[in-house]
């Protein structure tokens, strides 16, 4: 993998208080990438409101369910998938 693209891998439970984490390492992400203060905030919103929706629609709120989120960032490129096994 050339030297300017990062993948960022996490797995984590169906846990809508794990969210406020998932956001704070989006802002982390963007700082460490040199990202401007506004653009690292709708990041951090866009990856919370995705991970809540599958918390809620594919998961029913059960905590027991895995979803996984891979961020990989390479310049002038940011491409966030999030995987859940929801119906």
């Amino acid at each position: 993998m050339p030297d300017d693209i990062l993948t960022v891998q996490l797995c984590f439970s169906s846990q809508r208080r794990q969210t406020r984490l998932l956001g704070k390492m989006m802002t982390m992400l963007g700082d460490h990438l040199g990202l401007d203060a506004e653009f690292c905030f709708e990041l951090e919103i866009a990856v919370v409101e995705a991970v809540n929706n599958a918390i809620i629609h594919a998961y029913a709120d059960d905590p027991n369910q895995k979803l996984e989120l891979e961020i990989t960032c390479q310049p002038e490129t940011i491409t966030i998938t999030l995987s859940d096994r929801g119906d």
